[in-house]
Formats: C-alpha cells, structure tokens, sequence
C-alpha cells in the first residue's frame, strides 16, 4: 500500500494500485530465487526495455551502508547479462515474465 500511495501522485489511484501490486509479484518472484524478464520504459522512450533479472542477495552484493533514506519507487534488482546491479523507477515498470 505504501507503494501505491507514492504512485498515486503519479497516475491515478486504481492505476497506482494495479502497478504496485504488479511490483509486488515481481519482488516476489525475485525473493522466491526465480529469473525474470522484466519490462519497463527508460526514459523518453515509447517502447520497453528488456532485461533478464534476478534479485540482490549476498552473493551477488556487498552493501556499504551509506545510511541514505532508500526512495521507495526505486526497483532494484541484479542484472544477469552485464552482471551489474541496476535499477529503475516503480511508475515506469511495464511487466515482467518468468524464466
């Protein structure tokens, strides 16, 4: 819900709700130990970027513990291809599918 409301300056409140709750299946899957492709727009382009993904453990990050205030629409997840750990904004998520 809190992601929903964060959302909701953004688009509409049952828009928000739809993306939040998409969002959350996609965290989901990712804490389950799956891969997903997930989908979402960069900015100011129409059509979707494309990535295979799974989720940031221990293995595959270190934090440094910078004590920064974690903004709530920021999806991060650890990027197969590049083997980098990227992120991108929950207002701009598209879909995901599993592998």
């Amino acid at each position: 819900m809190t992601l929903a409301n964060y959302l909701k300056k953004q688009m509409s409140f049952s828009d928000a709700l739809r993306q939040a709750w998409n969002v959350a299946k996609l965290q989901a899957w990712l804490k389950k130990g799956g891969e997903a492709v997930i989908r979402f727009f960069k900015d100011g382009k129409d059509v979707p970027e494309q990535r295979i993904a799974v989720a940031i453990n221990s293995d595959n990050y270190q934090s440094k513990g910078s004590g920064r205030k974690r903004n709530p629409l920021q999806i991060s997840y650890f990027e197969v291809n590049s083997h980098q750990i990227k992120s991108f904004n929950a207002a701009r998520f598209y879909g995901f599918a599993t592998v």
